[in-house]
């Protein structure tokens, strides 16, 4: 006889009302895009590189290790011959 009783959400159906969402219900789906977002948007740039990882990795640590030093005389003039060599 149990299955003829009214659940707390029927009445409430009744009333024209429903039961309150929490911050959680927001929240979670939320995240989901945004995760979605971050993966969508890596793999995106990872299509897209201009160059392949091993000379990009090769050509950030090369200005690194010209920034790291200090003299921004020679990280300027450095990006900018490889600028020019890449360009040409």
């Amino acid at each position: 006889m149990e299955a003829n009783r009214p659940t707390k959400d029927d009445i409430l159906e009744y009333l024209g009302l429903q039961t309150r969402k929490s911050a959680m219900d927001y929240a979670v789906p939320a995240l989901g895009i945004f995760a979605g977002g971050v993966a969508f948007g890596a793999a995106l740039g990872l299509l897209l590189a201009p160059k392949p990882g091993s000379e990009l990795r090769e050509e950030l640590a090369r200005r690194a290790h010209i920034g790291h030093n200090g003299d921004t005389s020679t990280a300027k003039s450095a990006s900018g011959s490889a600028t020019r060599a890449s360009a040409t």
